[in-house]
């Protein structure tokens, strides 16, 4: 896994010394699944579970582009439950070229009543380019390398977010989403998917 971080950082051009270096740092506990397209990279995402039905979305974002980009909407899914949405304590400011690990930034949550540590879901990322980005991650528990995640309950809006920015998708919600995210950072290029991503365009 490690060097596994350490090749994604290599392969990106003009990431500096300090980007793979950041990388790195959790290259111990990056059990989850890594994922790449032309302007993102995700790294060890997963959802972890505290066993009282709430999740949390865990993982490392770069930017590769120069222009900055942000994440404003989630949802899980499994063939044992429905689209759930999850809810972000703020819209995740992606600056460029710089990691941005989802530990230190506004908690994303979703409801796990129904999701056991061992199984995996599918997770899908909004991303301010006109694209959805989907990767298939572990459910872990709230121990061991993610003993001192902290977890908590989803809630409809935090900070000053408004929940219509976690609707569900094809919803006005989440197109109110979209919006925002166009508004504050501007549209950017295609992305180009890999083997471990999925990439479809958004409804219009």
């Amino acid at each position: 896994m490690v060097g596994a971080l350490l090749l994604a950082c290599v392969l990106v051009s003009a990431c500096s010394a300090d980007c793979r270096g950041a990388l790195s740092e959790r290259a111990s506990v990056a059990i989850g699944t890594n994922a790449r397209t032309e302007q993102v990279d995700a790294h060890g995402f997963a959802i972890v579970v505290d066993g009282k039905g709430h999740g949390r979305v865990v993982g490392t974002l770069l930017n590769t582009e120069l222009s900055p980009h942000a994440m404003t909407a989630a949802s899980i899914k499994s063939e044992a439950t429905p689209v759930r949405t999850a809810v972000l304590a703020d819209i995740i400011r992606l600056p460029p070229r710089a990691p941005v690990d989802l530990l230190d930034a506004p908690i994303v949550s979703v409801p796990a009543r129904d999701l056991s540590a061992g199984s995996f879901v599918e997770l899908t990322l909004d991303i301010t380019d006109g694209e959805l980005v989907d990767m298939l991650v572990p459910v872990e528990a709230q121990k061991g390398p993610y003993a001192d995640v902290d977890v908590v309950a989803p809630t409809a809006a935090r900070h000053g977010v408004p929940l219509s920015m976690t609707g569900p998708r094809g919803t006005p919600a989440g197109q109110s989403a979209r919006w925002v995210g166009r508004e504050l950072l501007g549209r950017a290029g295609p992305v180009v998917a890999n083997r471990l991503v999925s990439i479809r365009r958004r409804a219009r």
